[in-house]
């Protein structure tokens, strides 16, 4: 009898576990693919993939908070359905708590390449994991870089917001510029060539004749443009 009852545990244990206790991951190697759809600021769907991709390393607003659907604008012109970006996987390349991959997301910009989260970061649209399991490793110093330029110009979340809680937006246009100046109320240079827009004090600023001006940020990303890194 008592060999019965061993037999009968060693099944037990054989058999693979079910539901919960089963969620497993199949490991992706990084690559090129195509998105599929761009759920929020930080979460996207992409081919061949079976889960849906948590932006590695930083933390956007929920699409219901100030600035959540400005940083979920700004993935989807970036990188919306079709769009080809390099999925990266991160050093913790899966989260059991909500069963979704982690990965870094580069996509190119003049000529090279870069995350999805640096962008994020240097509009003020995203924070950064800076303690707890999730921090990055790989990106710590990218990262650290870009909220900290954020936050010293008070972007989205650092300053007045995107919109919502008593922000101050503009007013959604462009401006045309008056030669190399821009009128009062639009500061902000952009260059359709490049589609880079420089701030007032950027390294470039002065050297830039534009052909659009914006009153804000905002502004110039939804208008498609990008800013520049120096």
């Amino acid at each position: 009898m008592r060999w019965l009852v061993a037999l009968a545990l060693m099944l037990i244990l054989a058999t693979p576990p079910t539901g919960a206790l089963a969620q497993t991951f199949v490991p992706f190697t990084a690559g090129w693919f195509t998105v599929l759809n761009v759920v929020d600021g930080d979460t996207v769907w992409v081919e061949q993939i079976d889960r849906s991709i948590r932006l590695a390393g930083i933390n956007a607003p929920e699409s219901y908070e100030d600035c959540g659907e400005d940083a979920t604008l700004l993935v989807q012109y970036l990188a919306g359905a079709r769009s080809p970006v390099y999925v990266e996987p991160a050093e913790i390349p899966f989260d059991v708590g909500t069963n979704r991959y982690r990965a870094y997301l580069r996509i190119t910009v003049e000529n090279d390449t870069v995350t999805l989260q640096e962008l994020l970061l240097e509009h003020g649209l995203a924070r950064m994991d800076r303690s707890g399991r999730f921090v990055t490793q790989r990106y710590y110093e990218w990262f650290d870089r870009a909220e900290r330029q954020a936050r010293a110009q008070g972007l989205g979340i650092w300053g007045a917001g995107c919109g919502g809680n008593g922000a101050n937006p503009g007013d959604g246009h462009r401006a045309a510029p008056l030669g190399w100046d821009c009128p009062d109320g639009y500061p902000i240079k952009g260059n359709a060539q490049s589609m880079i827009y420089h701030l007032p004090g950027g390294r470039f600023y002065g050297r830039t004749r534009p052909e659009d001006c914006f009153a804000t940020e905002n502004d110039a990303v939804m208008a498609g443009y990008r800013r520049s890194r120096v």
